[in-house]
């Protein structure tokens, strides 16, 4: 990785050595996030470092007006087509939410509980991945989108109510899912499946109808979870896993982008080279660690699902990746080589996967003219 760094470097030092010209007019940029400005996932610890580093780089040339808590655009799933659209020029999207415009983002949802890996694993995946099968990119362009990076999100963990130390503490609980998967996951082990928005969530809570929700603990915190569901159940060595982070990330709008000047645009894609890395390193070694020191300071009962139960868990759940490979051949789509590609990565040892990595933001990098 210091290497990939000291390419970006040389980049920057290239430009400046050329005399690369600067624009002349400024260049304004508005900015949705459906989440509080405080949310460490979706803006305090990602967005905000980006455009932070554009602007230091930039200078007075770009300036960023902020839409936070949904001001602009409501919701995660109204967020690609309100970007798309023009209603905003840059923010973050969870395309979890629009399947039907982001088939191949879907594989992001098939949670299983064999899938154990870590937030930077699954980043350099997810790149490739995009960068390698154009379908992955179709989708971002037919939205009028630009994906600028990828965001390395925590594994699920379990938010409840209720103590849940065994595999039979599942049984009844009433559970927020969403997508395809998660309700299969949770029927597994005979939880009961409840289907809610992301912003009813905390309300559900409080009012019982549910019990519990799967998320990653930096959220579940920033969400206030914490406050009414006071246990938090640490499932096995990884947390309840997806392959990778499709779909979780930040996009531009593509006619924007497209009237950018060339070094504004490399600015921000060496930005988000950096950002897109940075987030998942700095996650598990301090952000993670601080959510749920922060969560058991106030109050949250932190419990352990061991790891033989969550291989008793996995035996019980189909494969759901051999399923979804055929829905998506049978639209026309390349799923059968997405998840052959991506069992591929999956067993790539770090090493070869970080170089992989390398190479393709490297490439993406040499067609920004």
């Amino acid at each position: 990785m210091k290497k990939f760094f000291t390419f970006i470097s040389v980049v920057c030092v290239i430009m400046v050595a050329s005399g690369v010209s600067v624009w002349a007019a400024g260049v304004k940029m508005s900015v949705s996030n459906p989440m509080a400005a405080t949310d460490g996932q979706m803006w305090a610890d990602t967005g905000k470092a980006w455009v932070e580093a554009v602007m230091q780089r930039a200078g007075d040339k770009v300036s960023f007006k902020e839409y936070h808590g949904g001001a602009l655009i409501s919701g995660f799933g109204n967020q690609p087509k309100g970007i798309g659209s023009g209603i905003a020029d840059f923010g973050s999207v969870i395309t979890a939410y629009n399947p039907s415009e982001f088939p191949m983002d879907t594989i992001a949802s098939a949670v299983h509980p064999a899938i154990g890996r870590t937030s930077l694993q699954a980043v350099y995946i997810d790149r490739i991945l995009f960068e390698e099968i154009p379908a992955f990119q179709e989708q971002y362009t037919k939205s009028n989108l630009v994906r600028v990076w990828v965001l390395g999100g925590n594994s699920f963990q379990f938010f409840t109510t209720r103590p849940v130390k065994s595999l039979e503490d599942f049984k009844g609980v009433k559970v927020r899912c969403y997508g395809i998967y998660q309700p299969r996951v949770m029927k597994a082990v005979g939880a009961v499946p409840v289907a809610l928005s992301y912003g009813e969530i905390l309300d559900g809570l409080h009012k019982k109808v549910i019990d519990a929700t799967l998320i990653n603990p930096v959220n579940g915190r920033d969400a206030g979870y914490g406050e009414v569901a006071k246990h938090l159940t640490m499932l096995g060595d990884a947390g309840l896993g997806v392959w990778l982070n499709a779909g979780l990330g930040f996009v531009m709008n593509r006619d924007k982008w497209n009237g950018l000047p060339p070094e504004l645009r490399r600015i921000m894609m060496e930005e988000a080279m950096k950002v897109e890395v940075q987030y998942p390193i700095d996650s598990a070694k301090v952000i993670l660690p601080k959510a749920i020191d922060d969560l058991k300071k106030i109050g949250v009962k932190v419990d352990y699902l061991p790891q033989s139960a969550m291989d008793e868990w996995a035996k019980k759940c189909p494969d759901f990746f051999t399923e979804l490979a055929d829905q998506l051949d049978k639209k026309g789509l390349p799923g059968t080589q997405a998840i052959k590609r991506l069992k591929e990565l999956y067993a790539m040892p770090m090493p070869e996967l970080e170089a992989l990595y390398e190479q393709v933001w490297e490439k993406k990098m040499a067609t920004l003219k």
